[in-house]
């Protein structure tokens, strides 16, 4: 997977972090990772600045895909999900049940 990384840019490093810690905290019965900026900032030791561009390579690469969701405190927005691609791929919101999307208790790691 990790193939046309270099680790020579700080932004790969930092996307190598980020997927361990989206594999080490997503939730096993849905096979996503709701986590917040902070979260990932706390967990993979990656400043916050850099999570996005660090994202997009994971993104680009086809590692991760990143699913919306209605935000859990009601307000205008979304929170986001991420779904590692090649990480039990049989495993998504269309064979695990759509209607317990967003409703709290599909995944232990969203704070």
């Amino acid at each position: 997977m990790f193939e046309d990384f270099y680790l020579r840019k700080v932004a790969e490093l930092d996307a190598v972090k980020i997927y361990l810690a989206l594999a080490a905290r997503r939730d096993t019965k849905q096979n996503v990772t709701r986590i917040t900026y902070d979260q990932i900032s706390d967990y993979a030791g990656v400043p916050i600045k850099r999570i996005k561009r660090a994202l997009g390579i994971l993104n680009i690469n086809g590692l991760v895909t990143v699913e919306s969701y209605e935000r859990m405190d009601r307000l205008p927005g979304a929170s986001h999900g991420y779904r590692l691609s090649h990480l039990f791929p049989k495993f998504h919101a269309g064979t695990t049940g759509r209607t317990t999307r967003g409703l709290g208790g599909d995944s232990k790691n969203y704070e």
